[in-house]
């Protein structure tokens, strides 16, 4: 079956020095979603994701972001990832300011 959803919900949140917020298949399901939603959001060094591995058959997930502040720095990733032949999900974010800093983010 489908992998399940994550939901965060929250005033500040932070996913920081090699932290993780990920759904992911191995399998014929899917990939669950990821929605954070929330005042402010900093993804420093950590990542939220959703993928799908090589010897899956099902797709990986959308990660949906809807924060008034993002922040991400330090290496960190938003990302979808399909390492199969399926397609990867959608990325979709929602914020009043955005700020990118650090190499690899």
């Amino acid at each position: 079956g489908n992998s399940g959803v994550i939901g965060l919900f929250g005033e500040r949140m932070a996913v920081i020095n090699g932290g993780e917020v990920t759904t992911s298949t191995g399998g014929s399901g899917a990939a669950g979603l990821v929605f954070v939603q929330g005042r402010s959001l900093r993804v420093d060094g950590g990542v939220i994701q959703s993928g799908s591995t090589f010897d899956a058959t099902g797709a990986s997930g959308n990660v949906l972001v809807d924060v008034r502040d993002l922040a991400i720095a330090g290496g960190g990733i938003i990302e979808t990832v399909s390492r199969n032949a399926r397609n990867a999900g959608q990325i979709g974010i929602r914020t009043d300011r955005l700020v990118v800093e650090g190499v690899g983010s």
